[in-house]
């Protein structure tokens, strides 16, 4: 009988809902499709079992993406690799696919809101690339176009004014800049020079708070600093010493405090490291990035830079998980009702939080639809 009452509402509200007759008859015996407790999500908004990528899949802000700059090296093939982690567990290592890009560097690494992946090559003639997240291809979209030498070494989506940017260096002996990154283009436009207690420093990592204050990355003093203005502030230190590739994200869309993570290849221990903080530190060491490459004596990973996807509340009514809640969403529940779909995130579907998909949903999705709360 619910059932019938998800038929009847959504054919006055949004026309016919196709259901063939063995499927009505499925519709009337109401199966369970699993739970979201069984997989270890609680629809829960306050705290991060609740959170997840726009795309579905695992939690945002526990897979960590990477592009590995020794994977030429260690596992031949063309280009960088992409590789993700786990923010908790950082030992065991997944390769997505290669770059494409031969002999390349890429080094800046960031998400957009949407949940595109975007990276910069780190070359004086570098420019902007889109990365497909499955298979780590990166697509060329357009030169930086920076002078006097400069390059970008990575790249920080700030979600208080939507714009991307990038931090340029040239030397210790030259003052970091800060760069806007065009989406569109790939074309850098300068939008600060730091001051002058920048000269000595190396910045190499670029991040940026739900706020919008960016955080910059020192490996001559191996110190984080927030960017006031143009000085570079002293926030925390990283912890560690560290050397050759690496970079730094903070994973803004989370509850707060936001939390921050390093990933790069520590001089003194010559391990590829995962290290977190948050705004204000400490820093502290999550675990090592893989191991070592036996044929080559190196580290098995070198970051070039670390990234989380954005996370975004999950909506159990939003069955197609595209932040709306609609006549496009009855299908996909009827899918998740008669055992046929796969929930495009741990909530979808579990109208009434029991931690199960089944009739008992259906009346509270009918309400949302006509324009309640889910």
């Amino acid at each position: 009988m619910r059932r019938w009452t998800l038929v009847v509402a959504t054919t006055i509200a949004f026309g016919p809902l196709a259901l063939a007759a063995d499927q009505k008859d499925e519709v009337s015996s109401i199966p369970s499709v699993g739970t979201c407790a069984e997989a270890g999500f609680r629809h829960d908004t306050t705290n991060l079992d609740s959170i997840v990528p726009p795309s579905g899949g695992q939690r945002a802000g526990r897979t960590i993406y990477a592009y590995d700059n020794l994977a030429e090296v260690n596992r031949g093939g063309v280009g960088d690799a992409l590789i993700t982690f786990d923010s908790l567990a950082p030992l065991v290592v997944t390769e997505l696919g290669r770059s494409g890009v031969a002999g390349t560097l890429m080094g800046g690494l960031d998400f957009t809101p949407d949940g595109k992946l975007w990276s910069f090559r780190q070359t004086t003639a570098g420019g902007l690339y889109s990365v497909n997240k499955l298979n780590g291809q990166a697509t060329f979209i357009g030169a930086g176009g920076l002078s006097g030498g400069y390059f970008i070494t990575d790249l920080a989506y700030n979600p208080a004014d939507g714009k991307m940017y990038g931090l340029g260096i040239l030397s210790t002996s030259a003052p970091t800049r800060i760069y806007e990154i065009s989406l569109v283009t790939g074309f850098a436009t300068l939008v600060k020079t730091l001051d002058a207690s920048s000269n000595g420093f190396l910045e190499v990592g670029l991040s940026c708070s739900s706020a919008g204050t960016l955080y910059d990355m020192d490996l001559v003093n191996n110190n984080e600093y927030r960017i006031v203005g143009t000085a570079p502030v002293l926030d925390h230190a990283i912890g560690f010493d560290a050397n050759f590739s690496q970079g730094t994200t903070i994973d803004w869309s989370t509850l707060a405090p936001n939390q921050g993570y390093h990933g790069a290849l520590n001089n003194t221990t010559f391990r590829t490291e995962l290290w977190r903080f948050t705004p204000g530190g400490p820093s502290v060491f999550v675990g090592n990035i893989g191991g070592i490459n036996g044929g080559t004596g190196l580290p098995e990973y070198e970051t070039g830079d670390v990234a989380v996807e954005p996370a975004v509340a999950c909506i159990p009514c939003d069955t197609n998980c595209d932040g709306s809640i609609n006549g496009f969403d009855i299908d996909p529940l009827v899918d998740l009702l008669t055992g046929g779909g796969t929930p495009c995130s741990p909530c979808a579907g579990d109208v009434n939080g029991d931690g199960s998909v089944n009739g008992f949903d259906v009346d509270g999705f009918v309400a949302a639809l006509s324009g309640g709360s889910c």
